[in-house]
């Protein structure tokens, strides 16, 4: 951070740890004044907000990292280790479309929430306050997001761990968009008051699982469909409930095979946004991967995590690589008979770094 604000050699880097340790500051309100940078430069006025949540862990070392604890690594490579210990954070980011880089999605992270599992009971406290899931830390971001833009709608999108109550949209213009799980059934929608005393019925009959849901239904209810960017899909659509988890509020389950496919289903979908087409809905958890891109991005590429890092990161060798390739570009031009003595670049202690 030192380096890209350009202070790095002007001044020395202990008045940033001085920041960071001891002065007042709100990294909400920094990521909102970066969310409304983004939104001026990369959304068209009024058009709807796009938004992905995810969690991922951070590796650290040492016993006196804040809130750093053993979290089962979904992103392990086979064969790699499926536990790490560090920090698990989870973010917000806003999902946009780059001008001429339009067909690929960018996930730009602006509001994070580090998660901390509920601590084992102990003598002394047999009872210990229940912290915060990743659900809810993601409803409470995606809640300052809408604050932020009373008059927008929110697209939220997030894999199947955040299709659950705690992140049920507050109001009808913040729409929730993920992984229906495998076991989650569906109901119809509730059926017309019958006038005989009695409670009335909250949801209709019983459709299934998606399955279920697949295994019932004709061969002219399944309808192809052209995803923008895509490719084709064989979709089902559905409209009911999912009442365990959002109660009476109408969702669209939207079911997807290949067209090679003759039975079973690729993957099922629902949203809360009941006026997406099936191809809209398709569309936006497919934008969903934009988030695991930019955590890959940020680890592998940036650093992000290795605070104490002793060697130089890729993009540290990336960088100096850039830096060298531009040198040597102006010298060439600038060379008009210069001896091969004379342009020679000389190593620097970057470039002895990197190497």
């Amino acid at each position: 951070m030192w380096q890209a604000a350009r202070l790095a050699g002007r001044l020395h880097h202990s008045r940033g740890h001085d920041f960071f340790a001891r002065a007042a500051w709100s990294p909400d309100r920094l990521g909102l004044l970066v969310l409304d940078f983004l939104v001026e430069r990369f959304v068209d006025p009024g058009a709807p907000l796009a938004l992905a949540v995810d969690g991922s862990v951070f590796a650290r070392a040492g016993r006196r990292v804040y809130g750093a604890v053993w979290h089962h690594d979904s992103s392990a490579a086979p064969g790699g280790r499926d536990f790490k210990f560090g920090d698990c954070f989870v973010v917000v980011g806003l999902v946009v479309r780059i001008g001429a880089l339009g067909e690929r999605a960018w996930c730009l992270p602006v509001l994070f929430r580090l998660w901390r599992p509920t601590a084992k009971p102990t003598k002394q406290d047999a009872q210990p306050k229940r912290r915060p899931s990743q659900p809810e830390l993601a409803a409470l971001l995606v809640g300052k997001v809408a604050e932020r833009f009373p008059g927008r709608q929110i697209d939220v999108v997030g894999d199947a761990a955040f299709g659950c109550r705690a992140m049920a949209p507050a109001s009808e213009r913040t729409t929730l968009t993920t992984r229906l799980r495998s076991n989650a059934v569906v109901h119809a929608p509730a059926p017309a008051r019958s006038g005989r005393p009695g409670r009335p019925r909250v949801r209709g009959q019983r459709l299934g699982n998606p399955s279920e849901i697949a295994a019932a239904a004709s061969a002219s209810e399944w309808q192809g469909v052209e995803v923008a960017g895509r490719g084709a899909a064989i979709v089902l659509a559905v409209r009911g409930l999912w009442y365990s988890v959002f109660g009476p509020a109408a969702v669209q389950v939207v079911i997807v095979r290949e067209p090679a496919d003759q039975d079973g289903y690729r993957i099922a979908l629902v949203s809360t946004d009941a006026h997406a087409t099936a191809a809209e809905v398709i569309d936006r958890y497919a934008d969903r991967w934009s988030i695991e891109v930019a955590f890959q991005d940020a680890k592998q590429t940036v650093g992000v995590g290795e605070a104490q890092k002793r060697h130089p990161s890729m993009l540290d060798i990336v960088a100096t690589l850039r830096r060298e390739l531009i040198r040597a570009e102006f010298q060439a031009q600038a060379g008009c008979g210069r001896s091969p003595q004379q342009i020679k670049l000389r190593p620097t202690p970057r470039m002895k770094a990197a190497a």
